[in-house]
């Protein structure tokens, strides 16, 4: 029992300065060219710097619990046990932010392992697909068109946005003698807008409004 405590206790890898030093210091470049890459190519609505710092905090940090790791056996074990029982309870709604996390840590467990040219590889390649998607931009943008009605006339209203526009309803609200229609449509950036004018015209309109939309925000 006493020889095998021993064995869990030698450590399986020496860690020196250099070696910190340098790992420490690429996962750092590293984390830095994930910053870059998110901040100026993000197209999502609201740019939360925070998160972006957390990003490069992550690549550093998850290579330290890795160089702690292949150091020593019976810490590897406790690490594993202790990381077991975090609860991480922040909301990413994002996809793309769950991706650029899920990046970051992962560049931080290559780096802590010492494969740098594995992570200089990855690392350009995964930049340069990010950085390529993020600049393909529809030709069309979608656009919620809310009109403010008198009740009695929502069917009608209804008949002729459809015959105007290329529409798909996405919700209708009734309050006494007011009705709320939402459409959602899609056209390009620079598209004429002067059925706006048209629609507001109209007698049994209180309210016409246009705004982008991406699927969960407005504009």
């Amino acid at each position: 029992m006493k020889d095998l405590i021993d064995q869990l206790s030698a450590s399986g890898s020496t860690l020196t300065l250099p070696r910190m030093t340098a790992t420490l210091t690429v996962a750092l470049l590293a984390g830095l060219f994930i910053f870059f890459v998110y901040k100026n190519g993000y197209r999502g609505i609201v740019y939360v710097h925070a998160f972006n710092v957390s990003l490069v905090l992550s690549c550093v940090i998850t290579s330290v619990i890795v160089l702690a790791i292949s150091s020593n056996i019976a810490l590897s074990l406790g690490m594993v046990g202790a990381l077991s029982i975090v609860r991480f309870r922040a909301a990413i709604k994002d996809p793309v932010d769950v991706m650029f996390l899920f990046w970051a840590i992962s560049t931080g467990i290559v780096s802590g392992t010492g494969e740098f040219g594995l992570l200089a590889v990855t690392t350009l390649m995964i930049g340069a697909i990010a950085w390529v998607l993020f600049r393909v931009k529809s030709k069309k943008n979608s656009y919620l068109l809310i009109l403010d009605v008198k009740a009695a006339s929502a069917r009608e209203l209804h008949a002729a946005v459809r015959r105007q526009l290329p529409v798909t309803m996405k919700s209708k609200s009734l309050v006494r003698d007011n009705a709320e229609l939402v459409y959602e449509l899609r056209m390009p950036p620079n598209a004429d807008t002067d059925f706006l004018d048209e629609l507001r015209a109209h007698e049994d309109v209180h309210s016409a409004v246009l705004v982008g939309y991406n699927g969960d925000y407005a504009e």
